[in-house]
């Protein structure tokens, strides 16, 4: 820094020095132009060969000039060492502070995505176990409902000559729960299968984990338990069926006691339907309340995972997936259209028509290397002139 006052002054010694030169140059090259105000057929070529004087006049001062502002940007480098020493380490010290953020930054996205999608398939697994459920639990009422349909007709047939052999096969008949049936509430057609989330190993144990919640054992017993009872009760009343056929048998008008007891038969079925379907209902109720359970159980661990992981500050940088073979082209013009639709894009330089810079470069790239007009666009041809250097010196 003691140097500094040595190389300023040298600097003023050789402005000092070349100045009367650059005036000089300055006042030749403006009056070998300043007489000009137009330009016609007859002197074009007159005004060109000025304009190739001055240029040559203009880089005879550029020449002048340059060592001395070589000496200024020294001087301003030199000057400048100080702040650049500390903003290196400003730089230096940020860096370290932006490569901690991104760290942090990195591994708050990988645990939210690893979250999200522990809570996606949380959640399709709970959409699977929906439709199991359902199905079961349809199955189980459509089976209970064929008992009770079934039995509705098998005591309207009932006469006085079969009702002892029917009542004797009703008292020995064993149920159970069709295994066909319970198999094919596992069968399902699963349109929005994920492989994604799911492979087919994972999701044939997923299934296998159902039939265990959903075992057969578990489900025969429900289905005894719902239709037991509907044989148990026609078990007891066969003997008052019995009397009920002897008295229409015997009767003056059998026919239409008959078609009574037949009406009444299938008003209590009926009945029993009605209040089988709404129980069923119920049931699908509460399998969906359990899906929603667990997907909202799914949340809150997520919730859970991510507690207390916050990030920072972000900005997003776009950059092209693939710059080969031009297959950058239609993202980037999907990126200048969407750009070009914000509302705080500008085409022109505030009420200047002047395109912003980037609009700029690329439509001078077109015209420089292009000729035919787009849709949209004007080509407007405009003379191209070339100033040669005078040779002759000055």
């Amino acid at each position: 820094m003691d140097q500094l006052p040595a190389v300023i002054n040298e600097a003023l010694v050789d402005l000092n020095t070349a100045l009367p030169r650059l005036i000089k140059g300055r006042d030749i090259g403006i009056d070998l132009l300043k007489g000009i105000t137009k330009v016609t057929k007859e002197s074009r070529q007159t005004v060109v060969d000025a304009l190739s004087e001055n240029k040559k006049v203009s880089e005879k001062i550029n020449g002048i000039r340059m060592p001395i502002t070589k000496r200024l940007d020294e001087l301003k480098a030199s000057i400048m060492q100080y702040e650049k020493a500390s903003m290196a380490e400003h730089d230096r010290v940020r860096g370290l502070v932006e490569a901690f953020d991104q760290i942090e930054l990195e591994i708050t996205r990988k645990a939210q995505a690893k979250a999200a999608r522990e809570l996606e398939i949380t959640t399709y697994k709970a959409t699977i176990k929906e439709s199991v459920g359902k199905q079961v639990v349809g199955m189980l009422g459509g089976q209970v409902r064929n008992i009770i349909d079934g039995m509705a007709k098998w005591e309207a047939a009932l006469t006085v000559e079969n009702i002892d052999k029917k009542g004797a096969d009703l008292a020995t008949r064993q149920l159970q729960l069709k295994r066909d049936e319970y198999d094919k509430c596992f069968l399902l057609d699963f349109p929005g299968k994920r492989k994604d989330l799911l492979t087919d190993e994972e999701f044939a144990a997923f299934m296998e984990s159902l039939k265990v919640e959903y075992s057969y054992e578990k489900q025969n017993e429900i289905f005894l338990q719902g239709v037991s009872p509907i044989i148990n009760e026609y078990r007891a009343k066969l003997p008052d069926i019995k009397k009920q056929l002897a008295a229409i048998k015997a009767g003056p008008t059998a026919a239409e006691l008959e078609a009574k007891r037949k009406k009444d038969i299938e008003e209590e079925a009926w009945a029993k339907l009605t209040a089988n379907s709404a129980e069923t209902a119920a049931k699908v109720e509460e399998v969906t309340h359990t899906k929603d359970k667990e997907v909202m159980e799914g949340e809150f661990v997520r919730q859970g995972v991510l507690e207390g992981m916050e990030t920072g500050p972000v900005e997003y940088i776009a950059e092209f997936a693939d710059i080969n073979e031009n297959r950058w082209l239609k993202p980037f013009l999907e990126v200048v259209a969407k750009c070009g639709t914000h509302p705080k894009f500008k085409l022109v330089k505030d009420k200047k028509a002047e395109y912003v810079t980037p609009v700029e470069w690329w439509l001078s790239f077109y015209g420089k290397n292009f000729t035919e007009a787009p849709a949209g666009i004007k080509m407007k041809e405009v003379a191209k002139t070339i100033v040669r250097r005078s040779k002759e010196d000055f």
